[in-house]
């Protein structure tokens, strides 16, 4: 019999509220946590070695505050970087992202990554910057060529420091949806068509963290990963060398069956890890002790609605659309403009109606409400692009679509974090 994969579990209960000016005590509690989560699992050295430079990659999707549950927690960030510096005495540490659907800049100033940099000496690297180069995967189903970062080329070790949090397009994004993010974003929106769960796989193939750390002391259920709601007192860690089997158990924790993520199955079926719960051993507390039942992303825009019972007057035309593309970007549009209408208090009466036509054969009507904004997305639905404003490409122009939301529903530009709902 083949000896099981190994991922942790940690948790605490007296975990402190997050706070901008936390204090050594309460980042002790989480470095307790990171540490146990590690040695559970051989200790830091197993991972990082004397003289390592290591490459960080945390969740930094959009500029939003820690304790919303978007981005990784930064006291887990520094914490690991005080237990590898500490432990295994790493030569140096680089905390890598991207610009995503907010600046680069601003991802790490409203995360707090740039003050954890400036407590530990770690290095912050914008990705934007970065020579990429042009790389083939071997063994690649569908994505077999990808842009990798030269730092990622030049380290000696990744780690993946992923959020736990639903998705509507991948159920739940944990760590091998985070590697997405180590890819250039103009890449990235290009991948978003109904082999993006593969594309997730064959990336995954390439990058390899050596560790994977999944941050669910703040987690995010509902409408993630950007316009959900935090699960606050979820205090838990899962870690792993083999990601495919803590996004797994990680899965299972937030009452997700592991084989409900496309990404989990198809890696556990290419050989690339295990998603197979009976071939995991699970150390430190066990899937039981701490799992609850996440509230699901709704990943529909007919009949489209919120579980916090935000809503937004919405007609849809579709026809046959990727749902990892141009239905991902136009329910996570109407989300993010449904949470600034709440945030701004737009009146009801001041929040003109949106008709969102996409995917190829579309029936739509000859008459659509006059007092409607008409948004037509991606070449699918070009036929229909004289009915409104056509934002092409394969999948739809996500940029223009966000962009043009605000000020052609609300009335003026909305931009993160100003839909943020009021602190917890």
């Amino acid at each position: 019999m083949s000896e099981k994969t190994t991922v942790s579990i940690s948790h605490r209960f007296n975990v402190p509220a997050y706070k901008d000016d936390y204090t050594p005590a309460d980042l002790q509690i989480i470095k307790s946590m990171v540490k146990e989560a590690i040695d559970l699992i051989g200790g830091i050295r197993t991972f990082v070695k004397p003289g390592d430079v290591v490459l960080l990659k945390p969740n930094g999707v959009a500029a939003e505050p820690p304790w919303s549950g978007v981005v990784t927690d930064p006291r887990v960030i520094e914490a690991l970087i005080e237990i590898i510096y500490e432990e295994a005495e790493a030569k140096r540490v680089k905390i890598v992202e991207r610009t995503g659907v907010s600046p680069w800049s601003d991802i790490f100033t409203y995360a707090k990554w740039f003050d954890v940099a400036k407590r530990t000496g770690a290095e912050t690297i914008n990705l934007d910057e970065e020579e990429h180069v042009l790389t083939e995967i071997p063994g690649a189903k569908t994505l077999k060529k990808v842009r990798v970062p030269k730092s990622y080329i030049d380290c000696d070790v990744l780690i993946n420091v992923p959020k736990m949090k639903t998705h509507v397009t991948c159920v739940a994004t944990l760590g091998l949806k985070n590697l997405l993010g180590m890819l250039p974003f103009t890449d990235l929106i290009s991948y978003h068509k109904d082999d993006l769960h593969q594309m997730i796989v064959d990336v995954y193939s390439y990058l390899r963290p050596k560790l994977t750390i999944v941050d669910g002391i703040i987690a995010m259920q509902a409408q993630g990963p950007m316009f959900g709601e935090p699960v606050n007192d979820m205090n838990v860690l899962v870690a792993g060398a083999d990601g495919v089997a803590v996004d797994a158990v990680a899965s299972e924790v937030m009452g997700i069956r592991s084989m409900e993520l496309w990404s989990t199955r198809l890696a556990s079926i290419q050989g690339l890890g295990t998603g197979n719960l009976s071939a995991i051993t699970v150390k430190g507390k066990t899937i039981e002790e701490v799992k609850r039942r996440f509230l699901p992303a709704f990943p529909d825009i007919i009949g489209y609605y919120r579980w916090d019972g935000l809503t937004y007057p919405v007609e849809a035309y579709v026809g046959g659309a990727c749902r990892g593309g141009c239905h991902c970007f136009a329910r996570e549009g109407l989300d993010f403009v449904t949470m600034a209408a709440k945030a701004l208090d737009v009146p009801l009466s001041e929040r003109k109606k949106a008709v969102i036509i996409m995917g190829y054969g579309a029936k739509v009507p000859d008459k659509l409400p006059e007092d409607a904004v008409v948004f037509v997305l991606g070449d699918c639905a070009k036929e229909h692009a004289d009915k409104g404003l056509f934002c092409g490409g394969c999948p739809c122009d996500v940029g223009t679509f966000y962009s043009e939301l605000g000020p052609k529903l609300l009335g003026g530009p909305i931009a993160h974090p100003v839909f943020r709902r009021e602190k917890i």
